[in-house]
């Protein structure tokens, strides 16, 4: 289990709190990527009247946050482990297929991240849960 603190809201602009976003969990191993794993993540208003009359000002308090667990995009890399030559990726054909789907997917997406919001992206750090702690 891993646990991070929510971002700091008073480091986001305004218009940033309410809408779409995406939560990454990157994996290194000697400073060498091997993993990414990419959620959605909605945050928007619990009250239907607020979500068709937003206030001005956003209101934290009325926010929730739902993290779309259902469209999960995962990348591997091939690095080089300790001792090890570099494995070569080996995808099978139910794999390739599905990241067939993952980049149709990607590409009918209805909203693009401009680029200046990935360069704002603060990062967080999690801690990793011991077994004791999860339980």
């Amino acid at each position: 289990m891993f646990e991070a603190d929510a971002p700091n809201p008073e480091l986001l602009p305004q218009d940033d709190v309410v809408g779409v976003t995406a939560l990454l969990l990157t994996c290194k191993y000697n400073d060498q990527l091997f993993l990414k794993v990419g959620y959605f993540v909605s945050v928007e208003y619990s009250e239907e009247e607020l979500r068709e009359q937003p206030p001005t000002v956003v209101n934290l308090e009325k926010l929730e946050r739902c993290v779309k667990t259902d469209d999960v995009r995962v990348n591997y890399y091939t690095i080089k482990w300790e001792n090890a030559a570099p494995a070569e990726e080996v995808f099978d054909e139910e794999e390739e297929q599905d990241e067939n789907v993952n980049t149709e997917k990607e590409n009918d997406a209805s909203e693009e991240v401009p680029a200046e919001k990935l360069q704002n992206d603060v990062p967080i750090e999690a801690a990793a849960a011991t077994t004791e702690e999860a339980q």
